[in-house]
């Protein structure tokens, strides 16, 4: 679980495996005694320039406040050459059990979209006709270009996540790995809606900025999800049914 960056390269790139340096907290960043908040910084260093020659720095600023999440980066070029870089936020969001209850995505019907759900190695261009996008097992990995400022995702317990990208970011990825990629059921507990710039990475000119940000807001109309430990209860009785079930097909 969690929310990592992405960054600065395809193919998810260093910001995120990188030790990034607290910079700000709490009412460092202005915030109001209910919220709480922290600012991270990351700058070129010797491994960054051995996969990505370029001077940089980056801020990645988390505030948590009453049922929302405000995630923005901001990355600065220092140097004296315009660079190409992508970005996007990875969160990982619980869910109940996407095949059994009405867990999908609403808000990119109609959109043109780059699937890597059949084959990574082989990106196929296509446009979204589905009201809604659902989960069956199989895997998702789909990149819907120029997509709308906001997105919903139906967590399947009757609350919903509000995912707004209010700046910088133009695309949004939508990732479930399916049955044959992520062992003891966890496929079913979690879907991926990252708000990026990956399709057309920027371009960033010396001495300029770029900055995105995006706001998750949760809509709990019912409980939204079971317990951590409950999921994984359930992973494993998940598991053990399916082994049995395989044991049973082995023996007939």
């Amino acid at each position: 679980g969690g929310l990592p960056g992405v960054a600065p390269m395809l193919q998810h790139g260093f910001a995120r495996v990188c030790d990034w340096e607290i910079v700000a907290t709490g009412a460092d960043l202005g915030m109001n005694g209910t919220d709480v908040g922290l600012m991270l910084r990351l700058t070129d260093n010797e491994l960054t320039r051995s996969m990505w020659d370029f001077p940089f720095e980056a801020m990645y600023e988390v505030i948590l406040s009453h049922k929302k999440l405000t995630l923005r980066l901001r990355v600065a070029n220092p140097g004296d050459k315009t660079f190409p870089f992508t970005a996007a936020l990875h969160p990982y969001f619980s869910v109940m059990d996407v095949v059994e209850t009405p867990v999908n995505v609403v808000g990119l019907e109609g959109l043109t979209y780059f699937d890597k759900g059949l084959d990574a190695g082989k990106v196929r261009v296509r446009e979204e006709k589905a009201e809604k996008v659902t989960f069956d097992g199989r895997c998702v990995d789909r990149v819907y270009v120029d997509s709308p400022v906001e997105v919903g995702l139906n967590v399947g317990s009757g609350a919903s996540i509000l995912i707004s990208n209010k700046e910088g970011f133009k695309d949004t990825i939508v990732w479930n790995p399916g049955k044959d990629n992520i062992g003891y059921g966890l496929w079913r507990y979690f879907v991926c809606v990252e708000s990026g710039r990956v399709a057309r990475p920027v371009k960033l000119p010396p001495q300029q900025m770029w900055e995105g940000v995006c706001e998750l807001t949760l809509n709990d109309e019912e409980e939204m999800v079971f317990t951590e430990r409950e999921m994984f209860a359930r992973n494993f009785e998940d598991k053990e049914q399916e082994e049995q079930e395989e044991s049973k097909a082995w023996q007939e």
